[in-house]
């Protein structure tokens, strides 16, 4: 039996993380950001935005991180981090409430360059989010663009006091979607599964 309340609107929760290295049980997170758009990637509804402080956090270098640590004290993240900052508390109780209050309207589904990265560090902070299970994953979209034959390469070089951060990486993912989106609309194609199709 169907609910008698509206169904909600379906929404992008674009999200991004920046952290010390690629593994959510070792690594922490030194930025997270997110920003809620219509499913075109053009209407903005509002966003959130911490740097996490390093003091009294577990953070190491190794082999399997250094990488990241070297990108971050270039962008200058690291030295955020290490003078200031929210705590992983604040952080979670703030994030948490920002995610429910946008879920109070909306269906939210995650977006970003590989969420599943984003929400595996995240799912530290908090557990319990009100997503929806489909997800925009723009690595996986422009690789397959790039298969169509599609130039998805980024218009610019991003400089390195940039790069790497929460903000340039969802200002580069919601332009390109939404270019990508407004292209399709202006050239519509019905696609069939047909056998001719699949061979």
């Amino acid at each position: 039996m169907m609910s008698e309340e509206k169904a909600k609107e379906d929404m992008l929760l674009w999200m991004d993380v920046e952290t010390t290295g690629l593994d959510p049980d070792h690594d922490r997170i030194l930025e997270v950001e997110m920003r809620c758009t219509d499913m075109r990637g053009v209407r903005c509804v509002g966003g959130f935005r911490r740097v996490i402080g390093l003091k009294g956090r577990k953070a190491s270098i190794t082999d399997g991180n250094l990488e990241a640590w070297r990108m971050h004290c270039a962008n200058g993240l690291l030295e955020g981090a290490l003078d200031a900052g929210y705590t992983e508390a604040a952080t979670a109780n703030a994030l948490e409430e920002y995610v429910d209050s946008l879920a109070q309207s909306f269906t939210l589904h995650p977006a970003g360059s590989n969420p599943q990265f984003d929400l595996d560090f995240i799912g530290r902070l908090c557990p319990n989010l009100p997503l929806h299970y489909h997800r925009i994953d723009m690595a996986t979209l422009r690789d397959s663009l790039e298969a169509a034959g599609w130039d998805v390469k980024p218009e610019e070089e991003t400089p390195a006091s940039s790069a790497h951060r929460t903000s340039t990486c969802l200002d580069r993912d919601i332009r390109q979607y939404a270019r990508i989106i407004r292209h399709l609309s202006d050239h519509p194609v019905r696609y069939v599964a047909t056998e001719a199709a699949r061979r």
